[in-house]
C-alpha cells in the first residue's frame, strides 16, 4: 500500500452511510490542507443517481487555472461538432505564362492552429509541401506579384491584455492570429562554440524575418546555461552563456508578428522548393479581385480537441475559443469566444452563477469558477451526444504525454478517471469524471488556491488524494 493509501486508509472504513462517511473523508482530508494556509473547494456529483454527494465551498468562484479549458472544449465540440475542419485556402489570381504567375498568390486564415511539426510527423517541411504540389501541377515556377494574406477571420488582438507581463515571451503565451504557424513561435537551438568564443545560434523555421541581436558566450566545462531569448524592438534579443561541455539548448519563442512571420516562412519555403516570390509580403485588404481556389489545407477538430486537453495546450485552447466567436458571433475575438461560451452553456442548463471566464486557456488570472459550476458542466456533457468524444479528449491516469503521464498511476485509477489538469502558481485543479470501485459513475471538480504559500505540501497533493477516496468508495461497502 502506497504511503497516501496508508494515511487515508482509517477515513475509508463506511459505516451505516457510506455517502456520508464520503463527504466526512473528503472534508477531513480538505480541512487538514486548509489548516496549513490553502483555499479549496470542491464538488462530487453522482452521475448515475443526480444527487450531490459531497462539498465544501462549492459555490465559490475560485483560479481555475487550465480548467477553463474544460469550458473551450466543451463548447467547441458542441458548436462546431467533431466533424469540423480549420482551413487555409490557398488562391491566384492572375495568368499564367512561360511557368510565371503575372499576379499575386493568396492565403486565406481560417484560423488553424495545427499548421506546425507537431501534426506533420515532426516535418516542417510537409507543411507546406501540398501548396508547392500544386502550384508545381500548375506549371508555376515563379510568382511575379505578391505573397497576399487574409487573417481578417480574427481580430488584432493576438495576446490577451491580462495575461502575465512577465509570461509573454514564453511559448504558452503565444500569439492568437487567423494565420498561424509552428505554434506561433520561432525555435532558438543555441549550440556551444569553442570555450571562450561565441555559441552558434540557429533559428527555425528558415526564413524568420527578424535579426539577431546580442551573443551567447561560450564558458569552460560543465557550468550551468543561462540563456536569455525574447523579441524586442523588431529584433530576437540573445544573452547569456552556455557551458563547452554542455547539450544545445533549445527554446521556442512566441513571436511579435504572427502575419509577417507565416508570409516569410511561406516565402523561403517556397524559394527553397525553386519556386521565386518576387513580389512582397503583405495583408489582405477588400479590393473586390477574383482569386482562384489553388488548393486548401483542412485540419480536423478531434485531434486538436485531444491535444488541448491531454496536454493542456494554451495555444490550441485560443484558437478554439476565437473560431467559435467567428463561428457563431461572426466575430474572431476572445470576447466573442466569451460569449459563444456563454451561450452554449446557457443552452444546456448550465448556470452561470460562479462564472467568469476571459480567455480559452486558463492564463488569465481573471478567469473564475465555482465547482458547482464545473460539477453542473461536466454533467451536462456526460449527458450530451458529444459524451463519447469529450471522454476521448480528457487524460486518464499514466497516459503518455499527457498531464497525468506521472499522476495517479500506482493505484487502480487508468482506465476509470479521466480528467482535466490545472496549475498556476498558487492553483492546483483537477476536474473530471471517475468510476468508482461500487462501479458508481462520478464527475468531480476540485480547486485549490494556496494563496501564495508554495510549500504547503498537503494543497498541492490534495486533488490527487481526494480523486484516491473517490475511487474507493462503494455504496454497497464491496
Amino acid at each position: 500500500m502506497t504511503p497516501a493509501a496508508l494515511l487515508l486508509a482509517p477515513l475509508l472504513v463506511l459505516g451505516a452511510d457510506p455517502v456520508r462517511d464520503l463527504a466526512t473523508a473528503l472534508g477531513a482530508r480538505t480541512a487538514a490542507a486548509e489548516a496549513a494556509g490553502a483555499k479549496v473547494g470542491f464538488e462530487i456529483r453522482s452521475l448515475d443517481t443526480g444527487e450531490v454527494l459531497a462539498g465544501h465551498r462549492a459555490g465559490t468562484p475560485l483560479a481555475a487555472a487550465s480548467n477553463t479549458k474544460l469550458v473551450t472544449t466543451a463548447a467547441a465540440l458542441t458548436l462546431l461538432a467533431p466533424g469540423f475542419q480549420f482551413e487555409t485556402a490557398f488562391s491566384t489570381r492572375g495568368e499564367v505564362r512561360g511557368g510565371s504567375l503575372r499576379g499575386d498568390l493568396g492565403v486565406k486564415g481560417g484560423g488553424d492552429p495545427c499548421l506546425s511539426p507537431r501534426f506533420f510527423e515532426e516535418d516542417f517541411a510537409r507543411i507546406f509541401s501540398p501548396v508547392v504540389e500544386a502550384l508545381r501541377g500548375k506549371g508555376i515556377s515563379k510568382i511575379e506579384g505578391d505573397l497576399v494574406l487574409d487573417v481578417r477571420l480574427f481580430d488584432r488582438q493576438f495576446v490577451h491584455p491580462s495575461w502575465p507581463r512577465d509570461q509573454l515571451n514564453q511559448s504558452y503565451a503565444a500569439p492568437v492570429c487567423a494565420l498561424s504557424l509552428n505554434e506561433g513561435c520561432i525555435e532558438a537551438k543555441v549550440s556551444p562554440g569553442r570555450s571562450g568564443g561565441p555559441a552558434s545560434l540557429a533559428v527555425i523555421p528558415g526564413g524568420a524575418p527578424w535579426t539577431v541581436e546580442g551573443r551567447i558566450g561560450t564558458s569552460p566545462g560543465k557550468g550551468k546555461t543561462v540563456v536569455h531569448l525574447a523579441f524586442a524592438d523588431g529584433a530576437l534579443k540573445v544573452r547569456g552563456e552556455i557551458s563547452s561541455g554542455s547539450r544545445p539548448y533549445t527554446a521556442k519563442v512566441p513571436v511579435p508578428d504572427p502575419p509577417r512571420f507565416f508570409g516569410a516562412v511561406l516565402k523561403e519555403a517556397l524559394r527553397e522548393a525553386g519556386i521565386e516570390v518576387g513580389g512582397a509580403v503583405r495583408e489582405a485588404e477588400a479590393d473586390g479581385k477574383e482569386w482562384e481556389t489553388l488548393v486548401t489545407m483542412r485540419s480536423p477538430l478531434l485531434p486538436l480537441v485531444a491535444v488541448v486537453n491531454k496536454r493542456s495546450d494554451n495555444f490550441g485552447a485560443e484558437h478554439l475559443l476565437k473560431t467559435i466567436g467567428a463561428r457563431l458571433e461572426g466575430e474572431g475575438s476572445f470576447a466573442a469566444g466569451v460569449r459563444a461560451a456563454r451561450g452554449f452553456l446557457a443552452s444546456r442548463g448550465v448556470p452561470l452563477e460562479g462564472f467568469s471566464m476571459e480567455d480559452g486557456s486558463g492564463l488569465s488570472r481573471n478567469d473564475r469558477f465555482s465547482p458547482s459550476f464545473f460539477g453542473a458542466l461536466l454533467e451536462a456533457m456526460w449527458r450530451s451526444e458529444r459524451r463519447q468524444e469529450f471522454l476521448g479528449t480528457l487524460a486518464s491516469p499514466g497516459e503518455d504525454g499527457t498531464t497525468l503521464e506521472r499522476r495517479l498511476k500506482e493505484e487502480d485509477l487508468p482506465g476509470r478517471v479521466r480528467a482535466k489538469t490545472g496549475y498556476l502558481a498558487g492553483v492546483r485543479a483537477l476536474s473530471g469524471y471517475a468510476r468508482t470501485k461500487g462501479g458508481e459513475n462520478l464527475a468531480f471538480s476540485i480547486l485549490v488556491n494556496e494563496e501564495g504559500n508554495g510549500g504547503n505540501k498537503l494543497a498541492r497533493e490534495l486533488p490527487d488524494d481526494l480523486v484516491r477516496l473517490l475511487a474507493s468508495f462503494s455504496r454497497g461497502g464491496g
